[in-house]
């Protein structure tokens, strides 16, 4: 059995290990922190990145989108994208129930309620077919859901073409069944 004593010394030096480690640590981290160059530059652009709402049957409520990438036209940068296939990114993301047919809206909701952001000009839609995306007809915002049951992968790309200029695109899957 070992005393009291050889416990109270076996602690103390536990203890002393353990602030010896505890400060050299803190030397290392203050020999490693860098000081920005004073003539860095801070980049002061304010990238926008307006949120979709889906809304899924005008009375059904809205679905899930992942945003797959965006573009704002400067003067020495136009847009021009194509979305990525959406089974790429959205495999275990949220699949969206639907029926048949049902209408599919799109519309745009900017985070900050005192923001004033201009709508989309336009959008195209595309469903995934194997390894290429398909454009489906957009009339007023929606579209409709594909007739034949079973898991849909689309994308949707909105268009600013007026006083802003830039395009977004958001990636969704469905699932159509009765």
């Amino acid at each position: 059995m070992i005393s009291i004593r050889k416990w109270l010394l076996l602690y103390t030096l536990l203890i002393a290990l353990l602030l010896v480690g505890c400060v050299d640590d803190e030397k290392e981290e203050e020999e490693i922190v860098a000081t920005p160059p004073e003539e860095a530059e801070v980049d002061k652009t304010i990238t926008i990145r307006p949120e979709i709402d889906i809304m899924i049957g005008f009375d059904k409520g809205g679905a899930r989108a992942s945003r797959d990438k965006h573009c704002w036209e400067e003067k020495d940068k136009e847009c021009s994208l194509e979305p990525t296939l959406p089974s790429e990114f959205l495999d275990s993301y949220i699949v969206n129930p639907i029926k048949p047919g049902d209408d599919i809206l799109f519309q745009f909701a900017v985070p900050g309620n005192d923001f004033d952001f201009p709508e989309p000009d336009s959008f195209i839609a595309y469903m995934q077919e194997g390894d290429e995306m398909k454009p489906i007809e957009v009339n007023n915002n929606t579209i409709q859901a594909p007739l034949t049951p079973g898991k849909y992968y689309m994308s949707v790309k909105a268009i600013w073409d007026n006083e802003l200029k830039g395009e977004t695109i958001y990636a969704f899957s469905l699932m159509v069944k009765e």
